[in-house]
């Protein structure tokens, strides 16, 4: 997926090693394949989280007001990514900008009103098993293409056949196009309110190993090691929103983790190789 910015990692960790003009190229050049793939807000938006983290150690030397100011200057960019995706809206639909942002917000957390306004907790419990099922066939199919999953009912896509009805859902999967907010309405619907908690912790722990790991692999200069945990967070990121588990056991993710594992030993060995 052009929104996957795994390998981002290699320019920043350059730029920290004072090669600025070619890796800022390079950032930019990627910033533009964004825009002409039709990447609106998302990728922009990871990117822009993946250069804070790669800058982490530094930020806490601006001092109070050059941090305000780069506070300020992240929410002026912010708005000119939404505004740019409701201008591109407008300009290939011709869309009002407007109702197209109200609808978008509005459609997004629909997905939990309906979930928790038509379904008592834990009501879907008993099809749990179907879920686990589907979750696995999506992973031997590779569903990863959003139009492999009409009729699918796991995750985000189980979530909105729940919330309208199938014609309306098939025709937006076949457009290639989905919802992403399902996490908290699945384990809603499977487990009620305990779910909801235990999702929170769990994924509260997963994000947190996983972005200290991409900090420290920055900070330390570990191009291999971020551009790895780069990948197991664009997954990890997929299971919280869309509630799509099988993404953390594609053979990308079974590899990201062997490498993991295969650049720790190497530098417990030999520390001639910390820069894995």
């Amino acid at each position: 997926m052009p929104g996957e910015c795994h390998f981002i990692a290699i320019p920043l960790i350059a730029m920290r090693m004072g090669q600025v003009g070619l890796s800022l190229t390079s950032i930019v050049i990627y910033c533009l394949f964004l825009l002409w793939t039709g990447n609106k807000f998302g990728a922009l938006f990871t990117l822009v989280c993946i250069v804070l983290y790669a800058y982490y150690d530094k930020l806490f030397l601006l001092g109070r007001r050059r941090l305000m100011r780069l506070s300020v200057s992240l929410a002026v960019i912010m708005t000119l990514l939404v505004t740019m995706t409701a201008g591109i809206e407008v300009i290939t639909h011709g869309f009002d900008p407007v109702q197209y942002l109200a609808r978008r917000t509005a459609q997004q957390g629909q997905l939990w009103w309906k979930i928790y306004g038509t379904y008592g907790p834990g009501e879907g419990l008993s099809e749990l098993e179907s879920e686990v099922d589907e979750q696995m066939q999506g992973l031997i199919e590779d569903k990863t293409k959003i139009g492999n999953n009409v009729g699918s009912r796991y995750g985000i896509y189980n979530i909105m056949y729940l919330s309208t009805d199938d014609a309306r859902v098939d025709a937006k999967l076949e457009s290639g196009s989905r919802y992403t907010e399902a996490g908290y309405p699945t384990a809603y619907y499977y487990f009620g309110a305990p779910g909801v908690v235990l999702f929170s912790v769990l994924g509260g722990i997963l994000v947190a190993i996983l972005t200290n790991a991409q900090i420290a692999a920055f900070i330390g200069g570990r191009m291999p090691t971020a551009v790895v945990v780069n990948k197991l967070m664009s997954s990890a990121a997929t299971l919280l929103s869309m509630a799509i588990f099988y993404n953390l056991f594609t053979p990308g993710c079974w590899l990201s983790y062997f490498l993991l594992i295969f650049f720790w030993y190497i530098r417990r060995r030999d520390y001639r190789f910390e820069w894995l």
